[in-house]
This record gives structure tokens, C-alpha cells and sequence, in this order.
């Protein structure tokens, strides 16, 4: 016979208010036993229980696990736990009954007046990008651009980050920088950015590497920085999340090896050798098949692995001397691009078979990128040209942007179709309508030459990265 639960009481603070709300939760759900919920979810019986012991506020992943397992919506609960995070970090006596923006930490520059309202989005896609408003859009009011800069060969991962709130980030105010924003001290060389697609469930959202190949790991929506990863690099070149595994990030530098990490814990989980020592790592994860990875190996070849193991699953052999940049088909499952000194091919990592062999490439490619909403079409950077589109299908060129971008870095807006922001050497940011190549908009921003894009996952916020490790986060307009 399980022990019945202390009685709370919702006045007596936050914890046992939103404990009171968890037992209700799981009565509706008929009572089931901690341990067929642990069963269920595989977190601890007594976690599930001191979740809602009202002694304090549990982790979200406990909480997240209670939800899923009494058959609620986690999406509905992270507000309620958010809410009652904030209220303790307050010192309420009560849980807000109504979303509250968050406590802005100790030491953060807030400006006054300043505030983001935050509605559902619509889904799917749409054509054209000169015109966005439409029912449930995001409402924003003038938010100035936060930045954030760190060490040597920065690298900030956005995790289907929501819009941040200015100085959010810990570090010492910059008061040279953009306002609210924030700069941590050190030597700076380059800035990437990438996304990923889980957001608010995961353990950390947002994921920066400094000099020595230190890569912190932080939660936005707590302000807090999860783990310190060492890598032993001494560069990282990339870093992206596991689009399929909302706990797992990948690292890759120039010693030649992938390594995996456990956000949840910040421990390394697998190595895979690639290259020799001294060459970097270029690798993608699958967006459609849970677990897989591609890499490079020596003479053209990419290597198809599992990423519990580390297993080779297949290992393609391409008629590229140096592959320089892979991406997978977010439509064509098992799809593959791989670009090297001038070439471009398609592959099957399904079958082996190669799709398509791309028109000559004026250059070496240094980024591949396909449209999330289109199905076959794929964005080529190469050196000494501007960014040009290209058909997988058949491997053919159908545009060159519009640009006279030396250096550039593109993302595809992943909610509005054919909307591509394509940042370049001279500092600039600009939006393209990929259907014609023509530029739209330049955003009104002052740069250092800029080394990396990225949206986030809600379209909401378009992330900008700078040689001299800063990043700006641009709320996405009438783009």
C-alpha cells in the first residue's frame, strides 16, 4: 500500500502551490503509482515524487516526466513551471495566475520600457517574404539587438531559442556595445550559429565555445550556464545539436575527431575519428533518422555512423578530392550533398547510390544548406562567388543571389518560403528572395564581418554572428 501524501497548502509559497497542481494532474490521470510512472518515463520514483512534495520546485525534466506520464501537455506546463520559478525567485507567496515575463538577474542591464509579447505562430510555410503579418503571428516592440561576445573561434548553438530578453546572458556589461547587450572578455576570432528544434524542453538551449576549445553549455530561459565542455581542441570548427536527440551536442575541430556530449550532465558520451590530426571535421546530422551522423574520412569519402555506437553503417565513396561541407535532405530521406574544391554531388545514404553530380562550382565550397520548404533546392556558398542556387535533383545551377558578398553565410527562413538572410565580409546582413535572387531588405545593424546566420526554429529571431565574437540577436520583421 503506497504512503499517503502530506496535505499542502497553497499559501505557504510557490513549491507547494505548484506541487498541488502536479497531484491534481496525476489524480485526473486516475493515480497511477511512482513506479509505473518512473516505468513510464524512466526518471527516478522518488524524483517524480519530490516533484510534487512541495518542498521545492523540481527540475524540468522531472516535472516534464511527471506531465508526460500523467498524460498532460508538457507545452502547457513549462509555462506553469516557469511561472512558479519566477514567483520563488521573487519571494511570492503564490503562483502568478497569469504569464509573467522573467526575473531579470542580478547584475543584467534591463532598459526601461522595453518589453516582447509573444503569441503562437502560425505553421508551415508560406511564398513570397516581403509581406508577414497573419493571424497569431509574433507581436514584438522595439527590443535593441542584445549581443553577446566571447573568446577566440566563438560558436553560439541557438536551441529553437524564443526572443531573448536584453543583457539576459551573464558576463560584464559592455558599455561600448549595442544596448543591453553584454561582452565576456577575451581574445576573438570568429562566431558560427546554429540551430536546433527542441527549445524550451531541452537542458541547454544555447551552446557558445570559446579559446582552447571550451564550449559552454546555457539555459536562455533561466539564465544559467549548464556545463563548461572541454574539448581538447584547440580549435572548435562546429558545433550543432542532435536535430533528433534534444540532449546530445556534437563538437568538431581541427584534430580530426567528432565528439558527442550529454547535455543533460555535460560528459562526453563518443569519439569518432575522422581525419588525421590536424584536419577539421566536417560532419551533419540526419534530420529525419534518429541516431545517424555523416562524416568524412580520407580520399572523398563520407562515412555513415550510428551515434550510440559509433558504428559504420555505409561508407560512401565520392568522386571529390576533399570534401569541405556536407548537409542532409531535410525532404529526401537519407539524401546527402556533399562540396568540395569546386564539385558537388548528391548521394543516397540509404542505398549508396549517387542522386545527382553537380554543375562546375566556381570555387571551393564552404557551406551547403537546403530548404526546409522546398523540396530539392539547396543554397551553394563557394569562395570567390556569390551564394547560388542549385536543384539536387540534377545537380544544375538555377540562380546566383543577386550579391556582391565576398565571404558569405546563409540560412533559409524556416516558416516564410524562399527567404534567405545571407550575412558577408563587408559587415552587411541582407534578406534575398531566393526565387529571383533579388535582396529584399538589409537589416540596420552595424557589423563586423559576418561569419555566421542562423534562425531560430520559431523563425522569430535571426541570430548574427561576428569575426569579432559577437552575436547579435535581430527580431525578425517584415522581412
Amino acid at each position: 500500500m503506497s504512503r499517503t501524501e502530506r496535505p499542502l497548502d497553497a499559501s505557504s509559497g510557490p513549491a507547494a502551490a505548484f506541487a498541488m497542481q502536479l497531484r491534481a494532474l496525476r489524480v485526473a490521470a486516475g493515480s497511477p503509482k511512482y513506479l509505473q510512472m518512473a516505468r513510464r518515463t524512466g526518471r527516478s520514483r522518488t524524483a517524480l515524487a519530490e516533484a510534487a512534495g512541495g518542498d521545492h520546485i523540481a527540475q524540468w525534466e522531472t516535472v516534464e516526466a511527471f506531465v508526460r506520464a500523467c498524460g498532460g501537455d508538457p507545452a502547457e506546463w513549462v509555462v506553469r513551471w516557469e511561472q512558479a520559478r519566477a514567483a520563488a525567485s521573487r519571494g511570492a507567496r503564490a503562483v502568478p495566475s497569469s504569464p509573467r515575463p522573467h526575473p531579470v538577474p542580478e547584475g543584467s542591464a534591463q532598459p526601461a520600457g522595453q518589453e516582447a509579447v509573444v503569441g503562437a505562430r502560425a505553421g508551415g510555410g508560406r511564398s513570397g517574404i516581403r509581406h508577414r503579418a497573419r493571424a497569431g503571428a509574433v507581436l514584438l516592440r522595439r527590443v535593441p539587438r542584445p549581443v553577446l561576445g566571447v573568446g577566440a573561434a566563438v560558436v553560439l548553438v541557438l536551441f529553437g531559442m524564443s526572443v531573448p530578453r536584453p543583457g539576459a546572458l551573464t558576463g560584464r556589461h559592455d558599455p561600448a556595445g549595442a544596448a543591453g547587450g553584454i561582452r565576456v572578455a577575451g581574445p576573438a576570432v570568429s562566431t558560427l550559429v546554429a540551430v536546433s528544434r527542441f527549445g524550451r524542453f531541452a537542458t541547454g538551449d544555447l551552446a557558445v565555445t570559446g579559446a582552447g576549445g571550451v564550449v559552454e553549455v546555457w539555459d536562455t530561459r533561466t539564465v544559467v550556464r549548464r556545463h563548461i565542455l572541454v574539448t581538447g581542441d584547440e580549435q572548435v570548427t562546429d558545433v550543432q545539436f542532435d536535430p533528433l536527440n534534444r540532449n546530445v551536442l556534437a563538437t568538431a575541430g581541427t584534430n580530426g575527431l567528432l565528439r558527442l556530449w550529454n547535455t543533460t550532465d555535460g560528459k562526453p558520451v563518443l569519439s569518432i575519428a575522422g581525419r588525421a590530426a590536424g584536419s577539421r571535421m566536417v560532419f551533419a546530422f540526419d534530420p529525419r533518422r534518429r541516431g545517424i551522423v555523416a562524416t568524412v574520412g580520407g580520399g572523398g569519402t563520407v562515412r555513415i555512423l550510428r551515434t550510440d555506437t559509433g558504428r559504420l553503417v555505409r561508407e560512401l565513396h565520392t568522386g571529390l578530392a576533399d570534401i569541405t561541407a556536407l548537409a542532409f535532405d531535410c525532404h529526401n530521406e537519407g539524401d546527402l550533398a556533399a562540396g568540395g574544391d569546386g564539385a558537388l554531388e548528391v548521394w543516397s545514404s540509404s542505398d549508396g547510390a549517387r542522386v545527382s553530380v553537380g554543375e562546375r562550382i566556381p570555387g571551393r565550397v564552404t557551406s551547403i544548406r537546403f530548404d526546409p520548404l522546398t523540396r530539392n533546392t539547396l543554397a551553394v556558398v563557394a569562395a570567390g562567388a556569390p551564394p547560388g542556387i542549385w536543384d539536387a535533383s540534377n545537380g544544375r545551377r538555377v540562380r546566383f543571389l543577386r550579391s556582391d558578398a565576398g565571404p558569405a553565410v546563409v540560412a533559409f527562413n524556416p516558416l516564410i518560403r524562399n527567404s534567405m538572410a545571407v550575412g558577408d565580409g563587408h559587415g552587411r546582413v541582407r534578406i534575398f528572395d531566393a526565387s529571383n535572387g533579388l535582396p529584399v531588405h538589409t537589416l540596420d545593424g552595424r557589423y563586423g564581418p559576418v561569419t555566421a546566420v542562423e534562425y531560430a526554429s520559431d523563425g522569430a529571431v535571426l541570430a548574427v554572428g561576428t569575426r569579432d565574437g559577437a552575436v547579435r540577436l535581430e527580431v525578425v520583421d517584415d522581412w
